[in-house]
């Protein structure tokens, strides 16, 4: 029995040190102490928005640890779980100036889109009208190689025609003579 009383009371004292609580420090500049009371010996001076950890609680004074791991006693009507409207005032500022530099990025890629749509649509231009060029000197080019092809075609019909007609004059001469010959 004795046993478990112990260990409740180990779960209850680790339990405390476990769950400690991160708060913020809400006045401007706060002592920490080295134990509860006004006539302790002050460890250090806390920052407003410096960050604590609740070790023990109490109604007048809290137990706490700084991130560096000093401990100490404060106030406690001097810890907020809000953080300090000067910690969100800087966040603020720093919001802003991300706001300002990302605007500024944006008029530069707005410029910078402008400027490409501008050239893309010159490019265009030039393009179509070389376009057209190529077409008209296509169908040029087409139209030569049908005249050249008509030429070619007649020029064979005109080798053929004669051809034909040089082979008949040459016939017809040639049975002329044999006939007189043999009479």
């Amino acid at each position: 029995m004795k046993s478990y009383v112990l260990i409740g009371i180990y779960l209850l004292f680790f339990s405390t040190l476990v769950h400690a609580e991160s708060l913020y420090v809400s006045e401007v500049e706060i002592t920490l102490r080295q134990g509860p009371g006004n006539d302790k010996r002050i460890v250090t001076m806390l920052q407003t928005g410096q960050r604590v950890e609740i070790l023990e609680q109490g109604k007048i004074w809290s137990h706490i640890r700084l991130s560096g791991g000093k401990t100490g006693w404060m106030l406690t009507r001097y810890i907020t779980k809000e953080k300090p409207k000067v910690l969100g005032a800087t966040e603020h500022e720093d919001v802003l100036t991300q706001l300002e530099t990302l605007r500024g990025e944006n008029e530069n890629l707005k410029t910078e889109n402008e400027a490409l749509l501008v050239k893309a649509r010159k490019d265009a231009q030039r393009l179509s009208a070389e376009l057209a060029k190529e077409k008209s000197r296509a169908l040029t080019l087409e139209k030569e190689i049908r005249g050249f092809e008509k030429d070619q075609k007649m020029y064979w019909f005109l080798s053929g025609g004669a051809v034909f007609l040089g082979g008949f004059l040459i016939g017809s001469l040639g049975k002329r003579r044999s006939r007189r010959s043999y009479l």
